[in-house]
């Protein structure tokens, strides 16, 4: 994905679950890749973002992580993971990976569904990807 025009940005997410079909974005932690990875409740979802700066010049940069969890009602519920402040040198990349735990706390309560990882450079959006938390019966 492109980012003004000189630094490129990618997302990844890692999951614990079972392989799938072929995506160049979402690796599941077996070493197989889906379109959306299936993530039991209880797990984790971990998300690798690689900025690289394709241009001539060092680039200040933001980066986070908004994961728009699914509420009770069904609809998104963001929460913006500061991931790094960075400056990366011209025609370098730099790797990022961040855990977001499904685990059931009292602050949050996971519900099943399609939840969204959005990376955000210097506020802007620069990729997503969608991963799918179902709930294992007897769990």
């Amino acid at each position: 994905m492109a980012l003004a025009g000189s630094t490129r940005t990618s997302l990844g997410g890692e999951a614990r679950g079972s392989g799938g079909a072929d995506d160049p974005w979402l690796r599941l932690g077996t070493g197989h890749r889906r379109h959306t990875a299936v993530v039991p409740i209880g797990e984790s979802v971990t998300f690798t973002v690689e900025i690289a700066n394709e241009g001539s010049s060092t680039e200040q940069l933001l980066v986070d992580l908004r994961v728009c969890f699914v509420k009770a009602n069904g609809r998104p519920s963001p929460k913006v993971v500061k991931l790094k402040a960075l400056d990366p040198d011209p025609q370098a990349s730099v790797r990022l990976t961040k855990m977001i735990s499904l685990a059931q706390q009292t602050t949050r309560t996971n519900y099943p569904g399609l939840h969204r990882g959005e990376v955000l450079v210097n506020g802007g959006t620069s990729g997503s990807r969608a991963f799918d938390v179902v709930e294992i019966p007897g769990s």
